[in-house]
C-alpha cells in the first residue's frame, strides 16, 4: 500500500508541472497568433487623385510638366459622420475597370497618380507604394507627402505624411492592352492592393 501511495504521489507531482507547462505553451501560442495577426495587418489607404497631360508629337524630348495633383479629401469618399479609427477601417473595395474603348496615345502622354497610405500600427509613411505593369515591378511612388485631411479624419498625427504620388511610365509601353496594379507595403512586409486597371495603348496617329 505504501509503495502504491508513493507511486500515485510521484505521478501527481509530475502531472502538475506538465499541466502548467502545457497551459503556458498554449497561452504563448495564442499570444503569438494574435501578435502575428496584428503584425500582418495590411496598410490602409486609397488612390484619390490623378493628372494627365498630352505631349505634342513635335517635342523630341517630352518633359512637359504635369500639373500639381489635387487630392480628394478623405471625407468626400468616406463617411464624415464621425472619425473612423484606423484599427476598424474597412477599405473601399478596389474597382476593376474595363479597357477603355478609345485607349491612350501612350507615347505622347504623361500620367501621374496619387493617394494616401498608412500602417494602422506604425503610422505613415509606409515603406513603399509599388507600381506594377503587366505583373512586372516598374517603379515606386514618392511617399511622405502631407495629407492633413487624413490626419484630421483619423485623428492620428502619425498619419500626417501619408500622401504618395507616382508617374505611370506610359511612354515606354508597347501598343496594345496593359494591366496596372498599385500596392502599398508596410514595415512588416504586409501589402494591400489599392488599384488594378486595364488600359489600352494606341499607336501614334502621327
Amino acid at each position: 500500500m505504501a509503495e502504491q501511495a508513493q507511486a500515485q504521489h510521484a505521478a501527481s507531482v509530475w502531472r502538475t508541472p506538465l499541466t502548467v507547462a502545457s497551459l503556458l505553451i498554449g497561452l504563448g501560442l495564442l499570444a503569438a497568433l494574435l501578435a502575428g495577426l496584428e503584425i500582418n495587418r495590411p496598410p490602409i489607404g486609397a488612390v484619390d487623385s490623378g493628372a494627365t497631360v498630352s505631349i505634342p508629337a513635335s517635342v523630341t524630348s517630352p518633359e512637359t510638366a504635369l500639373p500639381a495633383l489635387s487630392f480628394t479629401p478623405v471625407s468626400k469618399y468616406l463617411s464624415a459622420a464621425s472619425p473612423v479609427s484606423a484599427e476598424n477601417f474597412q477599405p473601399v473595395p478596389t474597382a476593376k475597370s474595363a479597357p477603355p474603348p478609345s485607349g491612350l496615345y501612350c507615347a505622347e502622354t504623361r500620367m501621374m497618380m496619387g493617394g494616401w497610405a498608412a500602417d494602422p500600427r506604425d503610422g505613415a509613411p509606409v515603406v513603399r507604394v509599388e507600381l506594377y505593369v503587366d505583373r512586372l515591378h516598374v517603379g515606386d511612388a514618392g511617399v511622405g507627402i502631407a495629407r492633413p485631411d487624413v490626419e484630421e479624419y483619423f485623428r492620428r498625427v502619425d498619419f500626417a505624411k501619408s500622401g504618395w504620388q507616382l508617374e505611370i511610365p506610359l511612354r515606354s509601353l508597347s501598343t496594345g492592352f496593359h494591366y496596372m496594379e498599385i500596392w502599398a507595403v508596410d514595415r512588416e512586409g504586409a501589402s494591400r492592393l489599392f488599384l488594378e486597371n486595364h488600359f489600352q495603348c494606341l499607336p501614334s496617329p502621327h
